[in-house]
């Protein structure tokens, strides 16, 4: 028994705190940020939380959980300029574990004004995850490099589970996206999701009504009469959304799935015009000092080889350490 918990226990640590460097970490912080701040400025909340017909949809229990509620539509302005403040200066290094956290906050305030543009939920509009990710950066070490004001006085030096297990958590969150998406489709539709009758009927849908480029809608009906294509573009698709959860673990899987999620989204982009907008949080998974390293070389200082850095492994997609493949 006690070997079987031993087991476990190493495997529990070789998922959660597989080694990082603090520069890794600090680059997670300013691309989740910089999504964040795009997806904030992409939008008016102000102007949403003034429309009347919006607040007819949300019921008071949510109003309750999210604080928000009608009629205080200067203050949403207000708020959001702070949250914008908050992610340009976790993106620059001014206080940036105190920027996440206050920007965290308020995009969890904020993100439900999204549902506005879905209809009916604020999921998958671009700031599902943001609050959870930049509370995780806030309460982690992800000040330690690229940071301006305050500089860290005692980094740890090389890569270290401290620095790890931020990303190994945002990972899941990302993951975590497409594995309710399966789960929402079997829920709704069951099986019945991947036919090829459903998924024409969704290309009529999205490709004819929703989308003005005239060459893109002629794409989608065109696509929408391929009967031998559209059973494969379902069931493909329920393989994606159901198989994602293994990026996780398996690197083998984050080379195959990773490009594949990216090429999912371009294409219901195009013949859709859905546009999800976590979809680019999917970079999260580069292994970034791989890159750096190609680009400037090797890291000096701390990180620095030789004194406790350990050079990663030369693969695009983030290595796994340990025993997983």
């Amino acid at each position: 028994m006690n070997g079987t918990l031993d087991t476990i226990g190493k495997y529990w640590d070789r998922f959660w705190f597989e080694p990082d460097t603090r520069r890794s970490l600090a680059l997670i912080r300013i691309m989740v940020s910089l999504h964040a701040l795009w997806i904030l400025l992409s939008r008016d909340h102000t102007g949403i939380s003034a429309v009347t017909e919006f607040w007819t949809q949300v019921p008071q229990t949510s109003q309750w959980r999210y604080l928000l509620f009608p009629g205080h539509a200067a203050l949403e302005g207000v708020l959001r300029w702070i949250a914008i403040g908050a992610l340009l200066g976790a993106c620059i290094g001014v206080f940036p574990r105190i920027c996440c956290m206050i920007a965290g906050l308020l995009i969890y305030h904020l993100a439900p004004l999204e549902m506005i543009h879905s209809g009916s939920t604020p999921y998958a509009m671009g700031l599902s995850i943001a609050p959870a990710s930049l509370l995780i950066l806030a309460v982690s070490k992800s000040s330690d490099a690229l940071c301006l004001w305050p500089r860290c006085s005692n980094p740890k030096p090389g890569p270290s589970g401290d620095y790890g297990w931020p990303r190994r958590l945002i990972w899941l969150l990302v993951a975590e996206i497409y594995l309710f998406a399966a789960y929402a489709k079997l829920v709704r539709a069951g099986l019945f999701w991947g036919t090829g009758d459903n998924i024409r009927s969704l290309f009529l849908r999205y490709g004819f009504f929703e989308k003005e480029n005239l060459a893109l809608t002629q794409f989608s009906l065109w696509l929408a009469e391929q009967a031998w294509l559209l059973p494969l573009i379902g069931v493909g698709t329920l393989i994606l959304e159901w198989t994602f959860i293994a990026v996780l673990f398996s690197k083998v899987a984050r080379r195959i799935l990773i490009p594949l999620a990216f090429l999912f989204a371009t294409s219901i982009a195009v013949t859709m015009g859905i546009h999800v907008g976590e979809t680019w949080l999917l970079v999260l998974f580069v292994n970034f000092d791989w890159m750096l390293q190609k680009i400037f070389g090797p890291p000096e200082g701390p990180e620095a080889v030789g004194q406790g850095y350990t050079a990663p492994q030369t693969d695009l997609i983030q290595p796994t350490a340990g025993r997983f493949p």
